[in-house]
């Protein structure tokens, strides 16, 4: 294994421009099994040089270390993925990090859980944010404080993707109040909206690409690992 990865090491580029891109959101079975994916992506954003400015990471590998490492060598971050991350991780790992990347101006977030806190401080903290996702299968009741957080914390967003949030109503027309550069809104599974009437013709009217929460998920990333469920029906 350890010859393998000297070989790989081996044979890469060292130009810092082939690094501004660094994925390693969907690492199959056979990258963790046979290869230390941790020591790789350390080598990767070295080798960026702080010219690191897009970054995708998923769970199961060291998401919390990797994260801190990347972000204390690329402060010209500017979009920034995240799939499958303990809750915990976000508000002890995370959430202090996004200091540090004040040009961030995409944010996804993937069967990730932040408090409406978490969401805050990101919008405080990224001034410059006009994409957010937060993309989950939320079973509790309906609750609009994430809603509410991205309505007071993130003015000049262009596109935001909250598929399954809670929200009600309320929630949304803060949305709709707070952000008002809106450009795409993607409600899918948001079953608590009860969209129709003087509402549903409002939303269509003020956003170019608006999803309603029963609009088809398919081909949609994050619907590969959840059926669709129309729990709160």
């Amino acid at each position: 294994m350890v010859d393998t990865q000297q070989r790989i090491k081996s044979k890469i580029s060292k130009d810092p421009a082939m690094w501004k891109v660094i994925d390693v959101s969907q690492l199959d079975y056979h990258w963790h099994m046979n290869y230390d994916i941790e020591i790789l992506v350390m080598k990767a954003i070295d080798l960026s040089c702080g010219e690191l400015i897009d970054f995708s990471i998923e769970g199961g590998i060291e998401i919390n270390h990797l994260f801190d490492y990347a972000v204390k060598r690329s402060s010209k971050m500017k979009r920034l993925y995240i799939k499958s991350c303990d809750p915990e991780l976000v508000t002890g790992g995370f959430i202090w990090a996004i200091k540090k990347l004040s040009q961030l101006e995409e944010f996804h977030l993937s069967r990730t859980y932040p408090t409406a806190k978490d969401i805050e401080d990101i919008g405080q903290n990224c001034p410059q944010l006009k994409s957010f996702s937060m993309n989950q299968v939320c079973q509790h009741p309906q609750n609009d404080d994430t809603a509410l957080a991205i309505a007071n914390n993130m003015p000049e967003l262009r596109h935001l993707q909250v598929i399954g949030n809670c929200m009600t109503k309320i929630g949304l027309q803060a949305i709709l109040n707070g952000c008002a550069h809106l450009e795409s809104l993607d409600l899918r599974m948001c079953y608590y909206l009860r969209f129709g009437g003087k509402f549903e013709k409002l939303c269509m009217a003020r956003i170019k690409d608006l999803k309603s929460p029963h609009d088809s998920m398919e081909n949609c990333e994050f619907h590969q690992d959840y059926d669709d469920c129309d729990i709160y029906d």
